[in-house]
């Protein structure tokens, strides 16, 4: 069910996009829990009481869950809730700087690509097409 623009504006291809996606609850369910993820990223001590490296106690080696330990101790007694909340920072930027550089990669092989032609428009689609192969389809070729 599309709607119509307001009077005096325009349809846009981003408006449509925006005016579809605001009506999907599975769009709010994502945009929720990356702002958590990104919220535990940036203040960790808000989320795990216990530093990821210094309570460690062969006392508790090994140990299932206790009170303020809800997913245990690892085999030096360090607390495995807290490691992974404190570990959430290091792996989300990971993932944002991979992107990024995969992003601006993508767009300098592009435009020279696209602006050079020749040699450059034949190697640079058969290693996207090469790339983006099954590992099952490794076998049949």
């Amino acid at each position: 069910m599309r709607r119509e623009p307001a009077a005096g504006r325009r349809a846009t291809l981003w408006s449509d996009a925006w005016d579809d996606l605001r009506r999907r609850p599975m769009f709010w369910c994502s945009v929720v829990l990356i702002m958590l993820v990104t919220a535990v990223a940036l203040f960790p001590g808000l989320f795990a009481q216990a530093a990821p490296n210094n309570d460690c106690l062969l006392a508790d080696s090994n140990g299932g869950p206790a009170p303020g330990h809800p997913l245990g101790f690892t085999k030096q007694g360090c607390d495995i809730y807290s490691r992974i909340v404190h570990g959430t920072g290091t792996s989300l930027s990971v993932g944002v700087i991979a992107t990024a550089l995969m992003a601006v990669l993508g767009i300098v092989f592009g435009a020279l690509a696209g602006f050079y032609g020749g040699g450059s428009t034949r190697c640079c689609p058969g290693s996207a097409t090469s790339s983006s192969r099954s590992p099952t389809s490794w076998r049949r070729s």
